[in-house]
């Protein structure tokens, strides 16, 4: 007999690790029902574990866990699923056949791209990101110097970003006060280890979905002065939805796999260069 207590309290923790105080919160930031395909009556049902998910609604719960960053959290979520669906003797089969895999599979391009990710970066915290995103001169001196080696003056910084020097040293100040940059004796402020990209552990926090929804207006911003679109692609298909999600990961594979490319260093060609993935439903057909 299935029992899905266990399962729900399960996915209560996983939420809240990620910053979702309430099952209704976390509901609607994702999406709601268009990404969950249920009423958040059910959804609710299911973390109180009076029923179990669909399949549809697993895989929905996943992607708005983040869980393809952290598939630790994927295994056990998922394992518990398993557990309530398969009887015991087929659910040790169905574990000792999923470990042994593991172990012998050679590591494919996306783990070694996710292994590669965590060793070149480092945790920054939802204070210093709501900073950054905070005005388009705090994110231009946010990404000068958390890509380049070098210690910038307010002045050169707002030369390179077009914008008024004042601006530009109080939003250094403020990054400074985050815990972002520091100061030194001549004025000059600095991104301690630009070498390593700094990476939100917590992207589902309602605040932080919020601001990374500004991004694409602070890009903008950086892009009037001097920039341009290097290349624009654009594809418009009906496909299986399922199917489409399968096939995301190569998509992610490769946006991924730009990060090999980066450098903190100043070289014959190299310029500050703005990547972004989206795919759209735009609706049921």
């Amino acid at each position: 007999m299935e029992d899905w207590g266990r399962f729900g309290l399960m996915l209560v923790n996983m939420r809240e690790e990620r910053g979702f105080a309430s099952a209704r919160k976390f509901y609607r930031t994702a999406g709601g029902a268009g990404h969950f395909g249920c009423t958040y009556r059910h959804y609710a049902n299911v973390e109180k574990g009076r029923c179990g998910p669909s399949e549809r609604l697993l895989a929905a719960v996943c992607a708005a866990l983040g869980f393809r960053e952290d598939l630790d959290s994927a295994r056990r979520l998922l394992e518990e699923y398993f557990r309530q669906k398969f009887p015991a003797d087929l659910m040790d089969l169905l574990r000792s056949a999923w470990l042994k895999g593991g172990h012998n599979q050679e590591p494919d391009i996306q783990s070694a791209l996710v292994r590669h990710a965590r060793e070149n970066s480092r945790p920054i915290s939802a204070q210093q990101v709501l900073a950054y995103c905070s005005s388009p001169a705090a994110y231009g001196v946010y990404e000068i110097l958390s890509n380049d080696l070098r210690r910038w003056s307010p002045g050169d910084l707002a030369g390179l970003l077009k914008l008024d020097p004042e601006k530009v040293r109080k939003a250094a100040e403020q990054l400074k006060s985050a815990g972002i940059l520091k100061r030194d004796a001549t004025g000059r402020f600095w991104c301690p280890g630009p070498e390593k990209i700094m990476v939100s552990n917590n992207t589902n926090d309602p605040r932080l979905v919020q601001a990374y929804g500004k991004l694409t207006g602070l890009w903008r911003e950086l892009q009037k002065p001097s920039g341009r679109r290097l290349f624009c692609k654009s594809y418009v298909l009906r496909c299986s939805l399922s199917e489409f999600q399968a096939y995301s990961v190569r998509l992610s594979d490769a946006f991924h796999g730009s990060a090999i490319l980066r450098t903190c260093r100043k070289g014959p060609d190299t310029a500050l260069v703005g990547i972004e993935l989206n795919a759209f439903k735009f609706f049921d057909f």
